[in-house]
């Protein structure tokens, strides 16, 4: 699975061409942190994809665990 909040980002083109499951995670209201909302649905979605190793790369938010 590759995330992103940026809708746009290449990484996402790059994953799609290879096969692998994209998502587009809502900004929400906070530049800091995420929504509980939103913070549940990565985590859902980090589940389904079965995910034993999590990259936040350039992700500036706060993530709880």
């Amino acid at each position: 699975l590759v995330g992103s909040d940026q809708a746009d980002a290449k990484i996402l083109d790059e994953a799609k061409e290879r096969g692998v499951r994209t998502w587009v995670c809502a900004k929400g209201k906070y530049r800091t942190h995420l929504e509980a909302e939103i913070e549940r649905e990565l985590a859902n979605q980090l589940r389904e994809a079965g995910a034993d190793l999590v990259v936040l790369a350039g992700y500036m938010r706060v993530v709880k665990a």
